[in-house]
């Protein structure tokens, strides 16, 4: 992705073109790029979500323990006891291996704590109840379980605290009597926008227009030139 967008004229892709028009462009190419680029991986409807704990070694030792399982319900009498003693080894190893990794994935949790989607997504998943809104009460006193129901209340709630009749714009006290002052070949270079886009949190979601952060911040070299064109 990164060679692609590097391969590009921006300048000549641009020429001519309007702030909007420029930005459609970028978006096209985007998108071009994530469909040659980016693999797509269809999830299985009905497989199971690992719990993020989860790791190869613990994985090896639950198959061993499923087929010490099988030889001990179709397997020799003879053979029994030895299996039964193989069987509780691995199953006790299982539990122990599943303790410290909780532990240590609820370590590693705790120390990227400025990132508190992480938790609370992990907090959310273990819960037994997820919270939801099953049903309302109207404003007669009645009580609704209708969804879309629900939602118009919810609605015509939200909108009742806005007030659009706003006859003057409210006055701002004056803080200062700097004047900003911004010049826009040298605070706008493709320079400074490399060293935002170096900065951004791969982490965080996408914005309204479905660019990827990790895309922003991978390809930064290639796309900090059309970005200043766009910002200019």
């Amino acid at each position: 992705m990164k060679m692609m967008m590097e391969n590009i004229d921006w300048i000549r892709s641009f020429k001519n073109l309007s702030v909007n028009e420029m930005y459609e462009v970028f978006l096209r190419l985007y998108q071009c790029a994530c469909k040659m680029y980016v693999p797509k991986r269809t999830a299985g409807q009905n497989r199971k979500k690992q719990p993020p704990w989860m790791n190869n070694g613990i994985k090896k030792l639950i198959k061993e323990n499923y087929c010490l399982w099988k030889k001990l319900v179709g397997g020799k009498r003879s053979l029994r006891c030895s299996i039964l003693e193989n069987f509780r080894r691995v199953r006790n190893q299982i539990k122990r291996k599943i303790k410290s990794a909780v532990s240590d994935f609820e370590a590693r949790l705790a120390k990227h704590a400025k990132q508190p989607k992480m938790i609370f997504k992990y907090f959310y998943e273990k819960l037994n109840v997820k919270p939801a809104i099953h049903s309302i009460k109207r404003s007669d006193g009645t009580i609704t379980s209708n969804r879309d129901e629900i939602v118009r209340i919810f609605n015509e709630f939200f909108h009742s605290v806005f007030n659009n009749n706003v006859d003057e714009p409210p006055n701002f006290l004056h803080r200062s009597e700097k004047v900003c002052e911004f010049n826009i070949n040298t605070d706008i270079s493709p320079l400074i926008v490399l060293r935002h886009l170096k900065g951004l949190n791969v982490s965080k979601s996408t914005g309204f227009d479905g660019v990827n952060p990790y895309f922003l911040k991978m390809t930064a070299d290639a796309i900090c030139v059309p970005l200043s064109l766009l910002m200019k």
